[in-house]
């Protein structure tokens, strides 16, 4: 027998047939079911899914083993998880006794609890317009994690100043049009997300978030910025996609941490000489800022692997253009350049030059 013959053989001698394969997962699903949905004999992902779908349909002995099923999860270490079954209403199962017995944390909005798992609190898409409805809420100091992330909230009052602890809040799309100075206390925030809001202006007081890395303002009429915000050293990621600044300070250069500025669709016209000290970042982008020119300053960006210049209008580059050797992508569509400087050939990195 030859190789091919050997393998074709083996694969017909170990292969079944769809209907063999249909039969055997209705022999699993008769095991599950004599040992009272005991989700040790099914795949676990299966068996969650087929419990939801038996309780909704009123099997009995399902709903017992789902809410089993439910709070070993919501147990758990894992935010993510959490977060799931909160969002799609798997706590509809229980009792506000219940709930409450599954953790000792608990916020109260129009009736309903809230529960407060491994010091994370997830209040997203709930309609709340005024914080301060949420029976509880700013009793919680210690929390680590705050989606308020989907409501009609308009105003942030002062006392969100007490979440000293928090390391990510979640404020996006709402109706922001300013923060409290207060905002400055949260030392301990990572992670502030507040894209798609109203703001127009940021207050000084956010220079004193000395542990965030990661900043969104995607979406917001911010015409300027406070020179304070160069005080956040520690930041990896901003955006502020399609804003309405028009200048950047100075102190943008302090950001030495920073990997990623997404300046897309604003109406800068110059960059400050001081962003040649970002020294660490990787990904620029400057689309769509239409009288954009540019300095000899850029140059010093030698950690630079992708530049977004498409839609400034640009007339043309600086030569030191060329010391960008770690650069592997460069978007120049839709400008007005004529001729690309000679020191374009020092980029021995260089994969992607898009001039359409």
């Amino acid at each position: 027998m030859s190789k091919n013959q050997e393998v074709g053989f083996n694969e017909r001698l170990y292969s079944i047939s769809p209907e063999q394969e249909f039969w055997g997962h209705c022999s699993n699903l008769q095991v599950w079911v004599e040992n009272e949905y005991d989700t040790q004999f099914l795949n676990s992902p299966l068996a969650f899914s087929l419990l939801k779908e038996l309780t909704d349909l009123g099997v009995p002995g399902t709903k017992r083993v789902l809410k089993e099923e439910i709070s070993k999860k919501l147990q758990g270490k894992t935010p993510s998880v959490i977060n799931y079954l909160i969002e799609r209403n798997y706590l509809k199962y229980f009792t506000t006794e219940e709930i409450k017995s599954l953790t000792n944390q608990w916020v109260e909005y129009k009736g309903k609890i809230i529960p407060i798992f491994n010091l994370t609190l997830n209040l997203k898409r709930r309609n709340i317009t005024n914080l301060l409805e949420i029976k509880g809420l700013f009793e919680h100091a210690s929390l680590k994690e705050l989606d308020l992330s989907g409501n009609n909230i308009s105003n942030i009052r002062e006392n969100i100043g007490v979440f000293t602890s928090l390391e990510k809040l979640n404020l996006s799309f709402n109706k922001l049009t300013k923060l409290p100075e207060s905002i400055g206390y949260l030392s301990s925030l990572e992670k502030l997300d507040l894209q798609r809001n109203k703001l127009t202006a940021l207050p000084k007081s956010i220079g004193n978030l000395k542990s965030l890395k990661d900043l969104n303002l995607f979406g917001n009429p911010l015409t300027s910025l406070p020179e304070s915000i160069g005080n956040l050293i520690f930041l990896r990621e901003v955006c502020f996609w399609e804003n309405k600044l028009t200048t950047l300070p100075d102190s943008i250069g302090n950001h030495i941490s920073l990997k990623y500025l997404d300046l897309r669709n604003n109406q800068i016209t110059s960059l400050p000489d001081s962003i040649g000290n970002l020294t660490s970042l990787e990904e620029l982008r400057l689309d769509f800022n239409r009288q954009l020119s540019l300095t000899e300053g850029i140059g010093n960006l030698t950690s630079l692997k992708e530049i977004h210049l498409e839609g400034t209008q640009i007339t043309s580059l600086p030569e030191s253009i060329g010391n960008l050797t770690s650069v592997e992508k460069i978007r120049l569509g839709y400008n007005k350049l004529k001729t690309l400087p000679d020191s374009i050939g020092n980029l021995q990195s260089l994969k992607m030059l898009d001039l359409r």
